[in-house]
């Protein structure tokens, strides 16, 4: 009888923040960050199934084939879309970093789904971010409970 093996993705939730946390992820860099990711996830055959750009953060949950490791795909996206907006960005990116050739801090929280916490689950928080920081960060915090603890 011949083998069979199913071909299956992973989930990973990918929390990283630019050098120094600083806030300059808006408007144009914004935007154009967002497009770099999700050009980056096409290129590679990934899924982004949630994504939100905050000043001084980012958060994404990506679907990867399982070839890539979740730290793999992690290090695609900070290496390729740092050196794209260092391109594009180079005068505003350096009154905020000043050591040369970085964007990314060194740390980042990485995550895959399970254990009781559904994809579902994730992209809410996500595409909550905005609103709720915002707003207040209560219902943010009930739901990063209920997440992480």
């Amino acid at each position: 009888m011949p083998a069979h093996t199913a071909a299956t993705t992973s989930n990973t939730i990918w929390s990283g923040a630019p050098k120094y946390r600083r806030s300059f992820l808006t408007g144009e860099i914004a935007a154009r960050l967002r497009q770099i990711l999700s050009e980056i996830a096409y290129d590679y055959r990934f899924r982004i199934i949630a994504m939100e750009v905050m000043p001084d953060h980012i958060h994404v949950l990506v679907e990867a084939p399982p070839k890539y490791a979740p730290a793999k795909v992690v290090q695609l996206f900070k290496g390729i879309s740092s050196r794209k907006l260092r391109l594009e960005f180079l005068d505003v990116i350096k009154r905020y970093i000043w050591k040369e050739g970085t964007l990314w801090a060194v740390g980042y929280y990485i995550g895959s789904v399970g254990d009781g916490v559904t994809t579902e689950l994730i992209r809410e928080y996500i595409n909550n971010q905005k609103t709720e920081a915002e707003k207040s960060a209560v219902a943010a915090v009930s739901l990063q409970g209920k997440l992480f603890n």
